[in-house]
């Protein structure tokens, strides 16, 4: 009896649920959800992806470096991150914090047009979020 009940589970359940994830698309997801954010993915550097958020005026509101593979150094990373803001772009500094708990910390620079944020993990970076302080970016 049990098998038979397990069966008739595996085929109302299941298998419905299964052909759905086969057949979602991107209409699927709009009427679901709506219209997607303004974001694109953009390859800068071998296994370093930036992926930029646009606001109204697809102005960039945020650039995520998201966790890279460790054939990439912190130079690299340094390097897309002057190449994406460069310093004068970026204001006066304003401050620099850092929180930690144990061997996970976030580092942070504020500056007038931009905070620049790098999760580390004991010490090494693991992503950079780049925030633009627009008006129309909130």
């Amino acid at each position: 009896m049990t098998a038979k009940l397990s069966l008739f589970v595996v085929c109302c359940f299941a298998l419905p649920l299964s052909t759905f994830a086969q057949n979602i698309d991107a209409a699927a997801l709009r009427a679901k959800y709506g219209e997607p954010i303004a974001r694109e993915t953009f390859q800068v550097r071998p296994n370093i992806e930036a992926i930029v958020t646009y606001g109204p005026a697809r102005q960039v509101c945020k650039i995520e470096l998201p966790p890279w593979r460790n054939a990439v150094s912190a130079q690299q990373v340094d390097e897309v991150v002057a190449e994406l803001v460069p310093l004068p772009a970026r204001g006066k500094e304003l401050r620099r914090m850092i929180a930690s708990t144990g061997r996970i910390s976030l580092a942070s620079v504020e500056y007038e047009n931009v905070n620049i944020a790098e999760p580390q993990d004991n010490g090494r970076k693991t992503g950079v979020t780049i925030t633009f302080n627009r008006p129309d970016c909130h």
